[in-house]
């Protein structure tokens, strides 16, 4: 048995769990004000990373301690991290079946939005955000 799942809908989990409920409206243009993000109680249960998580991370990272500076290099060293990376897109995601197994190509594309998401969070440099839309978007 195959099961089909599109691309875009994978991605855009992938980042969502990146991003948290942290108000970027991946893929939607609509960026949260903070009295709409306020004004709202609803947190998603299926999140890797809270605000706090994210604002927490970024602190420490820029405070250089331990053992998030360790972490933070780790993630930077990873090429699915880097703002340069380029997506590949398949027509259909393969696992199982009879056909040719390509979905690791998905798996590495949602790892890099991922991180470039986590990355943009921590650092604030937009090319990441960039990067993890694009590849949302492929």
């Amino acid at each position: 048995m195959t099961l089909q799942i599109s691309r875009r809908t994978m991605l855009k989990a992938a980042a969502g769990a990146a991003t948290g409920a942290v108000g970027i409206g991946i893929g939607t243009g609509v960026a949260t004000s903070p009295a709409t993000a306020a004004s709202t109680s609803f947190a998603h249960p299926g999140m890797l990373h809270t605000r706090a998580d994210l604002e927490r991370m970024a602190a420490e990272v820029k405070a250089g301690a331990a053992p998030y500076t360790a972490g933070f290099a780790k993630l930077t060293a990873n090429r699915h991290s880097q703002s340069t990376y380029r997506p590949n897109p398949q027509a259909t995601s393969t696992r199982g079946g009879g056909g040719v197994e390509n979905y690791g190509a998905l798996y590495h594309d949602a790892h890099a939005a991922y991180q470039n998401a986590l990355r943009w969070k921590i650092t604030g440099d937009t090319a990441h955000a960039d990067t993890a839309r694009d590849i949302c978007n492929a």
